[in-house]
């Protein structure tokens, strides 16, 4: 994409929505979306923070990355190009989690995209327990502001 004679890039994420196939963006504003051959496409600036939802059958995963144009690790389905993952909730549980803690988020009025990749490193140790509280959470966004 051209603008102004300038190019920018942007993450591109394929939201599908169908009996037996659900891609959805829970998290995250959009620049824009265009529509793609299998359905729309959301297009994302770089450095923001997204949460994408999977639901396949009774299968259902979320992946919270961090949208990285240039220097992105991890290539998830659905999303291009490579992204930085920081969380990934495999299990309807931890996709339980991952929700309640990006609602709590935005309810708190958090930027979330200007968390660290330390808090998420943290925030995917909890959710990974069997232990989370959301007081760990409000000790992680304590630390941030040190």
């Amino acid at each position: 994409m051209k603008y102004s004679g300038e190019k920018r890039l942007k993450t591109a994420i394929q939201i599908i929505k169908e009996p037996d196939l659900l891609c959805d963006v829970l998290h995250g504003k959009r620049d824009s979306s265009v529509e793609g051959k299998k359905g729309e496409i959301r297009l994302y600036s770089d450095q923001k923070v997204i949460g994408y939802f999977i639901q396949n059958g009774s299968k259902s995963q979320m992946f919270l990355f961090r949208t990285n144009c240039k220097n992105g690790q991890q290539k998830i389905g659905g999303v291009y190009p490579n992204v930085d993952l920081l969380v990934e909730a495999k299990s309807r549980g931890k996709v339980t989690r991952l929700k309640e803690v990006l609602s709590f988020l935005e309810r708190s009025g958090v930027n979330i995209d200007s968390l660290s990749n330390l808090f998420f490193l943290r925030l995917n140790t909890v959710i990974c327990g069997r232990e989370f509280r959301i007081n760990q959470l409000k000790q992680f966004l304590s630390d941030e502001e040190v």
